[in-house]
């Protein structure tokens, strides 16, 4: 059934064409951040010239200027009491909250389905706001409710639904500096030159974390499907 939402809208792709400042809230550790990535290219292919920046936790500053091509800047999000990824007290969110840039075009709430996202993004200052509402919620023509599927899905839809289509695929980009830090490493080093395969095995959700055996294998049918190392 159609979103009654898709027919209110005046501006059919409200953000396509935006030439200001869109701030995206995903304050998420990296499995997640990692998801965000086909949201962020299919932003900046709507918004080529605009400045987006990305609000998120202090640690993935580092991971954020990976994509560069996609971002502009990256603003540390120090954690808010009603969210459980990072402990923090009232008074360093405050602090934030009053330092926060006050020239948002558009906020979008990409961390989750509203519940507590929507009230805490709702206090920073923006000419306009989209992302999540759970169960009806907020009524406002730039909200979904949160979609079921992969992480990457209802980020991009929501990303589509205001801008466009764009291709769900990850990418995790390689610069020359990195080249360069791991010529150096050892015991890296000797496969710089050979293709290998990484497994990141680790989450630090334990209820997400999959059992050693299926690692295991999946390392094993790595290693006789593609004939590579695995790292």
């Amino acid at each position: 059934m159609t979103d009654p939402r898709l027919k209110a809208r005046e501006n059919p792709l409200p953000l396509r064409g935006c030439t200001g400042r869109i701030g995206i809230f995903r304050a998420r550790h990296l499995g997640d951040m990692l998801c965000t990535v086909p949201a962020l290219r299919a932003l900046r292919t709507a918004c080529p010239e605009s400045r987006i920046t990305v609000i998120g936790l202090p640690w993935a500053r580092e991971l954020i200027a990976r994509y560069r091509h996609y971002v502009n800047d990256f603003l540390a999000f120090p954690g808010h009491p009603q969210l459980p990824e990072i402990d923090v007290r009232y008074a360093a969110y405050e602090r934030f909250r009053e330092a926060s840039p006050k020239d948002f075009g558009w906020l979008i709430q990409l961390h989750g389905d509203g519940r507590a996202t929507n009230a805490i993004v709702g206090q920073w200052p923006a000419q306009r706001m989209a992302g999540f509402a759970r169960g009806g919620g907020r009524c406002d023509r730039h909200f979904l409710p949160y979609p079921p599927g992969h992480e990457t899905d209802p980020l991009l839809a929501l990303v589509r639904y205001l801008a466009g289509d764009s291709p769900a695929n990850l990418e995790f980009p390689l610069h020359a500096e990195d080249c360069a830090r791991l010529k150096e490493t050892a015991p890296l080093s000797d496969l710089f030159d050979a293709p290998y395969v990484v497994v990141h095995p680790g989450s630090r959700n334990p209820q997400r974390r999959l059992a050693p055996a299926f690692f295991a294998q999946m390392v094993r049918d790595l290693y006789e499907d593609t004939g590579r190392a695995v790292c």
